[in-house]
């Protein structure tokens, strides 16, 4: 059976589509770590990690995220 061009195409646009958000969600949190969440960020330890919820940035006052 050959492979169909159509699904394989599907499959590759997806995983770009899926990199593309990762780095627009990872520029957000950046932003917001020297903006809005600035003293949150400089109050976590180095090596600390968090998840943040993309609905923190849903409320922002920050025009840029």
């Amino acid at each position: 059976m050959h492979p169909n061009p159509y699904k394989e195409n599907i499959k590759e646009e997806l995983n770009t589509l899926i990199g593309v958000n990762e780095s627009i969600y990872n520029s957000i949190v950046n932003i917001s770590m020297q903006g809005e969440l600035k003293e949150f960020n400089d109050a976590v330890p180095i090596g600390e990690t968090h998840q943040l919820d993309f609905e923190i940035f849903k409320n922002s006052s920050d025009t840029n995220i």
